[in-house]
């Protein structure tokens, strides 16, 4: 449990930019004013699982490495991609940022919590989701409904 709160405290540190971001752009927006709480709910929801997690933690390297390549990959899809010319917009930003943040975040949890507890708190780590502010593509079109 120990390196887990290492990991994502440097994950977190690494990430500390685009999080910043993240947390200013939903201040400042009426659509994604909720992302901020999803962290919170997604604690409580963990913390009512407690009784239910195993005692014992076991290290799962081959799940958790797959999901650290896919935000890895969405990293370096960014960086080619501006590298490449593309400005992408604000919503495009936080979007492809938080997932390869949360990526690694649930990388971390199946290293170093295994499959059994991840599978206990599988649905507050899925929620986290809800924290990916959408593409501008899907803003666009979202936001001609309402």
């Amino acid at each position: 449990m120990t390196f887990l709160i290492l990991y994502i405290l440097v994950l977190s540190a690494c990430f500390a930019r685009p999080l910043w971001a993240l947390g200013q752009y939903s201040l400042h927006s009426e659509f994604f004013s909720y992302i901020l709480l999803i962290p919170v709910i997604s604690l409580y929801l963990i913390w009512l699982k407690r009784p239910q997690l195993p005692q014992r933690a076991g290290m799962s390297w081959k799940w958790g490495a797959a999901a650290a390549l896919g935000g890895l990959a969405m990293l370096l899809g960014l960086e080619w991609a501006m590298h490449s010319g593309w400005k992408p917009e604000t919503e495009d930003y936080l979007s492809l940022m938080t997932a390869s943040y949360l990526l690694l975040l649930v990388a971390g949890c199946l290293t170093f919590l295994g499959c059994a507890i991840s599978r206990v708190i599988v649905f507050p780590i899925a929620f986290l989701a809800f924290m990916i502010p959408m593409p501008s593509a899907m803003l666009d079109w979202t936001m001609m409904f309402f």
